[in-house]
């Protein structure tokens, strides 16, 4: 995955919600967004754009959970993954890709950090991981190191030389939304076009 391809995938999750995480460790970890700015086709015609997706990180060597809050119960990432918590609004700025100083700045917000496979997040060699990330949904948190990264959607695995258009078209879906919205022929409702304001001109 080169540079653009990782600002188009960090920018597609970084306004959204981390909504899940599963495991079959030691060969993946799988990570899901929710709310993503990716064009994903719609599954029916009136419905909006599809805002999910995953990332799987494949033979890992790192897995981190974090925590910056004391009112987030010890055992918050079970319950996440068997469906009992509300999804954590993604913390913007505080989501890093391929970046191991950034990683360090995750890590350094933590107040609670709990190893789930692989060597302890802060004693790792985060700076020559072949894949790494690193970011905060509110107070939960996750660091993690793998071989290999690979996006997908509900429709498979996602060529990464597409994610820069991808997340350009669902800025243009997003101007096309707000353009015809109160005209005769509006697209579907889609909550996420209702609550993103564009920092900038996409």
């Amino acid at each position: 995955m080169n540079e653009q391809q990782k600002q188009a995938l960090l920018g597609a999750v970084c306004d959204g919600f981390w909504a899940w995480w599963a495991e079959a460790l030691p060969e993946v970890l799988q990570v899901e967004f929710s709310g993503v700015q990716l064009w994903i086709p719609p599954r029916a015609p009136d419905r909006p754009p599809g805002g999910r997706l995953a990332i799987r990180f494949e033979d890992p060597a790192c897995v981190g959970f974090l925590a910056r809050s004391a009112a987030l119960a010890d055992d918050w990432p079970r319950e996440m993954n068997a469906d009992e918590l509300e999804p954590f609004a993604m913390s913007g700025e505080e989501v890093v890709l391929g970046d191991a100083k950034g990683i360090a700045e995750v890590l350094k917000a933590a107040t609670r950090i709990d190893r789930v496979f692989g060597a302890e997040p802060e004693d790792f060699d985060w700076e020559n991981a072949p894949v790494k990330m690193g970011f905060w949904a509110g107070s939960a948190g996750l660091v993690v190191a793998a071989a290999k990264l690979q996006v997908v959607t509900h429709e498979g695995d996602l060529d990464h030389a597409l994610l820069p258009d991808l997340h350009a078209r669902w800025w243009a879906y997003h101007r096309e939304y707000w353009d015809r919205k109160d005209g005769p022929d509006p697209l579907p409702y889609d909550v996420l076009c209702e609550i993103t304001i564009p920092l900038r001109s996409h």
